[in-house]
């Protein structure tokens, strides 16, 4: 499919540190540096309306839900021709209804040679194509929504999406091949809001780490010369994840020890996009020491553009988890299929209407297959 987003691959990243304080302000910040002169820079924006119906009697969309997407504004700034910073404020509702600004992303990157990059800030973790490609815009991606596995941590993600800390990254050539490769070391997740030991949520720990063991995540990217539009990577995450309870006191109630390893393949071009990744999560909580458990989650994606307008999508997901996990249990996550067909008209470049089907299936509590019909459509554009 035609790339629709107008920014780099190479400029990845992404996180969530919430502010809840003036919106108005933030942006007349923003929007007085934008103008003044001497400090002009980059400044675009995102934003989406989405309405969802399901048929699954559970559901906040069972009636039919109009959602208005964040206001996402994305900033960049060259310092000098090897120093840059780069920013991402969004504007988005909480379940309360309330409007929020959240600083997704901060980073400062000295490129020092073209092997060799090194950026410190709030980053999308070094897993697979997707987390490193598409961010908070969801004009620039196909679908409306991301692969769940790779949902955001306050959205339900299970996946640590993002990380705080220092990145190295570059490519080197090698004779047919041009490798990429990334390695971040930063504050590890923990789960927080436990209750019973369940219904917490990933924290990327944005502001300090509770444990002393660092978060350590690499990729590695091979593309062959002659086909720039594909490539093969592997990916991998070490994280060491204390769980706490929802008392004022905090306790801690788990202490996880997980390893991630990950691969994908992709091939993008002007009219096709064929998108594939893999994780495998080994969790051993060593609190409860019941053992080491072995969790799959995985997706596939194809898509066809033609006349520059037209877009047809299929994308299938499948998650497996370990009977007894902890880790999965502390953040309620369920085996779980889902199959996605849609098509996306391209208004503009700045625009596009997409339509979904989906047909998602898990158990029941009584461990008969349960399945759930939706129907979404999403008008998304940046400025």
């Amino acid at each position: 499919m035609r790339n629709l987003c107008p920014f780099s691959r190479r400029t990845p990243v992404c996180g969530r540190w919430k502010r809840h304080g003036s919106i108005a302000g933030l942006l007349a910040v923003l929007l007085l540096l934008g103008s003044s002169p001497g400090h002009a820079f980059d400044l675009r924006g995102f934003g989406d309306v989405t309405f969802t119906k399901s048929d699954d009697a559970g559901s906040a969309d069972r009636h039919g839900s109009f959602t208005l997407g964040q206001l996402d504004l994305y900033v960049t700034q060259p310092i000098t021709d090897r120093l840059d910073v780069l920013a991402e404020l969004t504007i988005e509702s909480e379940t309360s209804g309330d409007f929020v600004a959240d600083l997704e992303r901060l980073q400062i990157g000295y490129r020092a040679w073209d092997w060799l990059v090194i950026r410190a800030g709030r980053f999308h973790n070094l897993l697979g194509y997707w987390n490193l490609t598409f961010h908070h815009g969801r004009q620039i991606q196909t679908t409306i929504n991301r692969p769940s596995m790779l949902a955001f941590e306050d959205r339900g993600g299970f996946l640590p999406v993002h990380l705080v800390g220092i990145w190295l990254s570059g490519y080197v050539p090698a004779g047919p091949l041009l490798i990429n490769y990334g390695l971040m070391a930063g504050n590890g997740p923990k789960i927080a809001g436990l209750t019973s030991l369940s219904g917490g949520e990933l924290d990327p720990n944005n502001l300090s780490d509770n444990s002393g063991n660092k978060a350590v995540a690499f990729n590695l990217t091979l593309h062959p010369r002659g086909l720039h539009n594909g490539g093969l990577g592997i990916c991998g995450n070490i994280s060491r994840i204390e769980g706490f309870d929802n008392t004022p006191a905090a306790a801690k109630v788990a202490n996880i020890s997980q390893q991630i390893l990950c691969g994908e393949a992709h091939y993008v071009t002007e009219t096709i996009e064929l998108l594939a990744e893999y994780y495998a999560l080994f969790d051993q909580d060593e609190l409860t020491g019941l053992g080491r458990f072995t969790n799959h989650t995985w997706y596939l994606q194809a898509a066809y553009t033609f006349a520059d307008r037209y877009v047809p999508y299929l994308r299938y997901e499948r998650t497996s988890v370990a009977e007894g996990d902890p880790y999965m249990t502390m953040l309620g996550v369920i085996d779980t299929a889902r199959t996605i067909l849609g098509f996306r008209f391209n208004l503009a470049s700045a625009s596009s209407v997409k339509a979904e089907a989906r047909l998602i299936d898990h158990p029941a509590p009584a461990g008969l297959a349960e399945h759930a019909h939706e129907f979404a459509v999403q008008w998304a554009f940046w400025f």
